[in-house]
């Protein structure tokens, strides 16, 4: 799996895995998707869990590496989806939409998020109801992992 990384990509990746795997293997999904949610991936809870028992629940670096190798050349990204979702809310091709119209996508649509959860993005992210919410800034926000006071 070398091959289809830099050295610095892969230095990046061991840290990130050793951060969560102290015996050298991960053993739960959630810290998978963690992990690649620091990375900049965007893992549905199905794919990790997929990932996990193909693996037979015990995921080493090598299989780390295989897994973001085969998650970023799957095509359709996740990133890609939500971007299709903007795009079909922002009736004036502006780059934004209403927040209410988010929130009412977010707890309605795909893996649904509960109204609390959206509530707290937009707490963190200085969102009003009123607000317009830019794709990229939004991109950004859930693509990276949440703070340590949320667990």
């Amino acid at each position: 799996m070398t091959q289809f990384f830099t050295q610095k990509d892969i230095d990046e990746f061991r840290e990130a895995f050793y951060l969560y795997a102290q015996p050298g293997t991960l053993e739960n999904p959630a810290h998978l998707r963690y992990i690649m949610r620091c990375l900049g991936y965007s893992p549905t809870v199905e794919e990790t869990e997929k990932y996990f028992k193909v693996k037979r629940d015990k995921i080493d670096f090598a299989c780390f590496l295989e897994i973001l190798h085969k998650h970023s050349t799957s095509g359709r990204t996740a990133g890609h989806a939500i971007l299709e979702a903007f795009k079909a809310y922002d009736r004036t091709k502006s780059g934004a939409v209403l927040a209410k119209e988010l929130k009412s996508v977010l707890t309605g649509v795909g893996e649904r998020l509960t109204p609390r959860e959206v509530e707290m993005i937009f707490e963190e992210a200085n969102i009003g109801p009123r607000t317009m919410v830019r794709y990229d800034d939004f991109m950004k926000l859930i693509s990276s992992p949440l703070p340590d006071y949320f667990y």
